[in-house]
């Protein structure tokens, strides 16, 4: 709530950012499909390219490695690591 009305202070009124209505401006055309094409076209090829790996992990043919399995690894290193005097 607070950054809403901060960005709503500051850009309250003023229109476009000077910034983002200059980048098409070179543009033949309609900026609609120049947007679609170099924003958010990209921004979907970057979501599908960051997700493949998750993607791929629902398709292995066993679980790799179960939360119970990663607690009964990790936490007793945490457990042993709290006694343990901090470096000089």
């Amino acid at each position: 709530m607070r950054r809403t009305g901060d960005l709503v202070r500051r850009a309250g009124g003023h229109g476009e950012n000077p910034r983002y209505e200059a980048l098409p401006a070179h543009v033949r055309g309609s900026r609609n499909l120049y947007a679609l094409r170099m924003v958010y076209l990209l921004q979907g090829a970057l979501v599908w390219l960051v997700s493949l790996p998750v993607q791929a992990a629902q398709y292995t043919p066993r679980q790799v490695s179960t939360p119970e399995r990663r607690a009964g690894r990790s936490v007793p290193r945490w457990a042993a690591s709290i006694h343990q005097p901090a470096p000089p």
